[in-house]
């Protein structure tokens, strides 16, 4: 990853105590799946790493990416554990959570 393809970066507990409580988050814009908890002036630090490479960070760490302005595709894989499968609002399965 590059910061030309867009790479992650991220914001070390170290520089945003806080992060380490769950924080609201507010959408992006209405309707919307991406959110914003953080508005600070700290963008965090960039992964610059190999391809094939792994970044492993619990989910209350404050996380972005760049935008990809290089003419090649940036592939990425999140995976996300939890205890028990995670449930939405209306009480059915988040994405494809296996009970």
């Amino acid at each position: 990853m590059s910061e030309e393809n867009g790479t992650l970066y991220v914001l070390p507990f170290s520089r945003y105590e806080e992060s380490r409580n769950i924080i609201p988050h507010r959408p992006v814009e209405e309707g919307a799946h991406e959110k914003i908890g953080y508005e600070g002036d700290d963008l965090g630090d960039p992964m610059i790493i190999p391809a094939g490479s792994i970044v492993v960070f619990t989910s209350r760490v404050f996380h972005r990416s760049g935008a990809n302005v290089s003419d090649k595709p940036r592939r990425a894989f999140s995976s996300q554990y939890a205890v028990e499968p995670i449930v939405k609002p209306d009480n059915t399965l988040w994405m494809e959570a296996v009970p």
